[in-house]
């Protein structure tokens, strides 16, 4: 009997499908290590939707980003810079729709972000240049020439970028666009213009969304975080000079040539770069918050290039991270500085850091964006020869369930030739150990979180260096009891089975799972060697989906997938699928963004899974018209039946089921069988 169960075990063994396994890995080249994917996003049936820069070169699977009918007859794209795609793609990574945002000029245009709004659309926030004197540009696959027709006038975009609002549908029509700048006003609420053009609204790159991030609440409301250059501003007249001044008292903030709203700069931060929050309203009817996140700073910290990101929680509380720096000046300087930050003064929300490099902060606001905490983390001492290292926040995310807020930081390695002594960070002044870089779990709250668990990637130690792993340009995503973790590293890393790339002089990239107590459950590296300081490549958002996990990277080299391997001859997007399977229960995706356009709500149907026939919760004759919705996107109009519809036309597989009444519009998730 003991043989004929070790038999049916093996037998169910064999038949099983493995837990965790890549699927596919599919992307598209570019021609510099600058043009990667800002984001990407899923719907409920798996369908990926991307935002990311691009070239004219650029091809998916060999199929043009850039169409030969973009470039006009007898011109050439003159300059190598950066264009912006928004595509989607199925579960199993074909193309399904693609719109290009293309530029004949010696600017880039620039992908800051894509959100899902529900499971109807999708919003995305970009940068770009408009056609100026003989250059042109195609705005989402249309040809447009100096004065050709745009949404708005094209005078106002005169020096540098706007910043476009776009919502799309999932099957690639636009539904909405908005057009987005800034403008100054004096202390008597004059306004200012730029002195070289004095007929048009100043829309120069240092006075717009520059750098910018944004999430959307579920009532629709959108934050934007983007990065001040006010400081260099001075207003000399009714005109605006390149030199420190505090006689810019004001900001407006332009809509589709309308001002949306003003605000009251009572008194400017005393740092170089800064970044400023703005809540608008849905549809961006008018401005509702305004703040700058850091109030006051010593002039040697400056606020770093780009944001890590403004970020919504399902309470509707939004997180702001990113990092300060010191003033390049001071960077070879062992010297340890303290100074002081003050996020609030009226809520006494301040910090003084004490570093010889960077500090990484994270703050907490309400959805009014009143400041309820703010944490951060610094140096604890000096490192030997080495100068402005790395403390950052990389990415942050939430597991709603247990109430925990995630942060993915790194620090720099040891000493030379003491692999003992690391660079240890503190964490609101108090050390923890946190060696190269890992997670730190917190227990969230409205007031001070509390730390639960610091874990480090198991790094390698080499004598003859600063032994150990930094795993730089990283991201994480938890869910179901994992943390998943991406990243370049260098050294080597200690795996239950394996330790990848232990050579301090190479550098290679892959990912890390643990489970919430820091436990580490699986781990593969991509199989790109770089002999430093060269990079692999860099790791970009990791997406999750039920139990799908898209790993996005820009890769320098052929990588390797699990046993799917994937050719690129220079710098390549990449996304890869991978399933886990045993996560500990299923992922129920947050409430987070807008619900469903137009009102669309969820409504019960049975039975789930379906046959021939659907029946809704609602009351007899008061459905409309009903339609399916496949993984690609393709409608399929319904029959009724009373209180229902009838199924038998569609193919097996899972579907969004659309249900039209004289009051609203439903949708919800079915699966069809045989």
């Amino acid at each position: 009997m003991k043989r004929i169960y070790t038999t049916i075990l093996i037998m169910l063994l064999a038949f099983c499908p493995q837990a965790q396994r890549f699927e596919w890995a599919k992307g598209y080249r570019v021609d510099d290590d600058y043009k990667n994917i800002a984001g990407v996003v899923t719907d409920s049936l798996g369908n990926l939707y991307l935002l990311g820069a691009c070239d004219a070169s650029s091809a998916w699977d060999g199929e043009d980003f850039i169409s030969p009918d973009m470039i006009p007859r007898g011109k050439n794209k003159a300059f190598s810079s950066t264009d912006v795609v928004i595509a989607k793609l199925s579960p199993e990574g074909d193309m399904i729709w693609k719109k290009v945002i293309f530029s004949n000029n010696n600017h880039s245009n620039g992908p800051c972000g894509i959100r899902g709004l529900g499971d109807t659309a999708i919003a995305c926030l970009t940068s770009f240049i408009p056609p100026t004197g003989f250059d042109y540009t195609y705005f989402l696959d249309t040809f447009l020439l100096s004065n050709s027709n745009y949404p708005i006038d094209v005078r106002h975009f005169t020096g540098g970028p706007w910043t476009a609002y776009l919502v799309f549908d999932f099957d690639g029509n636009l539904t909405e666009q908005h057009y987005l700048a800034i403008t100054y006003t004096d202390s008597a609420g004059n306004d200012l213009v730029f002195d070289y053009d004095r007929d048009s609204i100043p829309c120069l790159k240092k006075t717009n969304f520059e750098n910018a991030s944004f999430d959307v609440d579920s009532a629709g409301n959108i934050y934007i975080s983007r990065r001040a250059f006010d400081r260099y501003l001075k207003a000399t007249g009714p005109f605006i000079e390149y030199t420190t001044d505090d006689t810019i008292r004001g900001l407006k903030f332009w809509v589709d040539q309308r001002v949306a709203g003003e605000y009251r700069i009572e008194g400017r931060p005393s740092i170089w770069w800064f970044p400023q929050i703005v809540k608008f309203s849905p549809h961006f009817d008018t401005v509702l918050a305004c703040r700058y996140v850091v109030q006051q700073a010593a002039d040697s910290l400056s606020y770093a290039n780009a944001p890590s990101g403004i970020k919504i929680d399902s309470n509707g509380d939004v997180y702001f991270a990113n990092n300060m720096q010191r003033d390049m000046a001071q960077d070879f300087s062992d010297t340890i500085i303290h100074y002081p930050v003050i996020i609030d003064s009226l809520q006494d929300i301040s910090f003084t850091v004490s570093t010889t490099g960077m500090m990484s902060f994270l703050v907490k606001y309400d959805s009014l964006l009143n400041p309820q905490w703010a944490i951060y983390l610094d140096d604890s001492m000096i490192v030997g020869n080495y100068r402005f290292l790395p403390r950052e926040f990389h990415s942050i995310d939430f597991d709603y369930d247990s109430n925990l807020l995630f942060i993915y930081a790194h620090t720099s390695h040891g000493v030379a030739g003491n692999p003992d002594t690391n660079a240890f960070l503190s964490y609101n002044g108090n050390a923890i150990r946190l060696t190269t870089a890992g997670f730190l779990a917190f227990q969230n709250g409205d007031r001070q979180p509390v730390l639960k668990t610091c874990t480090n990637i198991p790094a390698r130690q080499h004598s003859a260096h600063a032994g150990g792993t930094i795993y730089a340009d990283g991201a994480l995503r938890c869910k179901g009891n994992r943390v998943f973790l991406q990243g370049t590293y260098s050294g080597g890393i200690d795996l239950p089975s394996q330790t990848l790339r232990y050579n301090w002089n190479q550098s290679g990239i892959g990912f890390l799972v643990f489970d919430y107590a820091g436990n580490l459950i699986d781990g593969q590296d991509y199989g790109i060697i770089a002999t430093l300081p060269a990079s692999p490549g860099s790791a970009l958002p990791i997406v999750l989906n039920d139990s799908v996990v898209y790993f996005c990277n820009l890769l320098k080299g052929s990588a390797r997938f699990g046993d799917i391997d994937f050719p690129a001859y220079g710098p390549t997007n990449c996304i890869a699928k991978y399933v886990d399977t045993a996560f500990m229960h299923p992922y129920v995706r947050p409430v987070h963004g807008i619900t469903v356009a137009d009102g669309h709500s969820s409504i019960a149907v049975h039975p789930n899974p379906a046959r021939d026939r659907l029946f809704f919760d609602l009351p007899a004759g008061s459905v409309r018209s009903a339609c399916a919705i496949s993984a690609t996107g393709i409608r399929t109009q319904l029959p009724l039946h009373t209180n229902g519809a009838d199924m038998s036309a569609l193919a097996p597989g899972l579907y969004i089921i659309e249900i039209d009444t004289p009051s609203e519009k439903y949708h919800s998730k079915v699966v069809v069988i045989e």
